[in-house]
């Protein structure tokens, strides 16, 4: 994989944190994670991710305004986002397809790390 891609997982399931990030980090990636989407930002900022993983339903605030936030921020708006979400009804889907486009990207927890990694690598090849 030459150069260890970086990849932000944020999350506040903090088992999910955790073997995700082992998960990755095992299939090559440099990993850091943040519970929030201040602490998102702030890491953001730090060490400038290949790509962010964004959990739809954060304690006490919603991926959707994280997004916004990333994507309004002239240092990060580059930055791809795939939201990861357990909630595989439609209605949150299409509520972000409207918001920002219909170029996001979604996957569910709970799937295969090679699953996760073929789309984190998808999206990558394709910026």
């Amino acid at each position: 994989m030459g150069d260890k891609k970086k990849i932000l997982i944020v999350d506040d399931d903090e088992d999910f944190l955790f073997l995700t990030k082992q998960e990755l980090e095992h299939e090559g990636y440099k990993v850091f994670t943040s519970h929030n989407g201040r602490t998102c930002l702030e890491t953001a900022y730090l060490e400038k991710p290949d790509i962010i993983l964004l959990d739809i339903l954060l304690e006490h605030e919603d991926g959707f305004n994280v997004l916004y936030l990333v994507k309004s921020d002239l240092t990060l708006s580059k930055i791809p986002v795939l939201f990861i979400t357990a909630h595989k009804e439609l209605d949150p889907l299409l509520k972000v397809r409207q918001k920002f486009s219909a170029n996001q990207e979604f996957i569910y927890k709970g799937c295969s790390t090679r699953e996760l990694v073929k789309k984190i690598e998808s999206i990558l090849n394709r910026v």
